[in-house]
């Protein structure tokens, strides 16, 4: 099976359409709440930068510097969870985390404003169709917003992914019922090769979280890549150029990473996930 990754709207439905989807597929449901969790078991500056980053994108100095550390720590944390298996996901955004992964399946879950209406007024707390209408517009502009600051990318763009719907006339059963029939299809079933490279990225992604959350690495613009798959354990690093102990320390802090073996070091620019615009 695949790892669907569902983007929706607020109150389009989306989240029912992974729920059921899960159900059919037998996998585990998971949501950014589920990305929060991974990150938290990274310490208390993990979460001080994922806790910094909703206020910085009205201060642009802080949202440069913290952009980058969040976008690391939320793609390690993703990569962890697909590393355990197949899934579905539902969320906003975060499924650019992992858009150049192979075996996934992305679609965007959407439903006509009469229809969020309902949704909205059906969960509560609002209570009129004004109060909804408002909560919506201003839901998805923060969205949109949000999407763009972080990743260079309109999530309404239906080019993203490889699925759309709307639930106008369309059950979430019967959206589900389809996406369980993708999921199965072998086109999006991982080759050894593609498993390797998964796990490669996994670990690349791991060595970069470390780095970024050491005070003495934090500020350098360091990218990892797995050379040969994550079986060797090789890592090669590309940045700027340091002083001998900080070249010391950082070769230092990848070699604790679980599972590396050897590090080499390279002075170019270190273009990692987080320095690339809708990557």
């Amino acid at each position: 099976m695949a790892i669907v990754l569902i983007s929706r709207g607020s109150l389009s439905g989306g989240r029912e359409v992974a729920e059921e989807l899960a159900r059919e597929l037998q996998l585990p449901c998971v949501s950014r709440e589920d990305l929060m969790a991974q990150i938290d078991r990274e310490g208390e500056h993990a979460r001080q930068i994922v806790a910094s980053i909703s206020k910085a994108t009205h201060a642009y100095e802080q949202f440069s510097r913290d952009r980058r550390a969040y976008l690391i720590l939320m793609r390690r944390a993703f990569l962890e969870l697909i590393g355990e298996g197949d899934l579905v996901y539902h969320g906003f955004a975060s499924h650019f985390l992992v858009a150049d992964q192979p075996g996934c399946l992305r679609v965007r879950v959407n439903a006509p404003l009469s229809y969020r209406l309902r949704q909205g007024l059906r969960q509560g707390g609002v209570n009129s169709e004004e109060e909804a209408r408002e909560q919506i517009r201003r839901v998805d502009e923060e969205r949109v917003r949000w999407a763009r600051f972080m990743y260079g990318r309109d999530i309404r763009d239906p080019t993203l992914y490889d699925i759309c719907f709307c639930l106008r006339d369309l059950s979430v059963e019967f959206v589900a019922a389809l996406l369980s029939a993708a999921a199965r299809r072998p086109e999006l079933q991982l080759t050894p090769e593609q498993r390797r490279l998964r796990r490669a990225s996994a670990l690349a992604a791991a060595v970069e979280a470390r780095l970024v959350l050491d005070p003495a690495t934090a500020e350098l613009q360091i990218a990892a890549r797995a050379e040969a798959g994550a079986e060797t354990g090789a890592i090669q690093l590309k940045g700027p150029h340091l002083k001998a102990e900080v070249l010391a320390r950082v070769e230092q802090i990848a070699m604790r990473v679980d599972g590396v073996r050897s590090v080499t070091y390279r002075i170019g620019y270190g273009a990692t996930f987080a320095a690339l615009p809708g990557a």
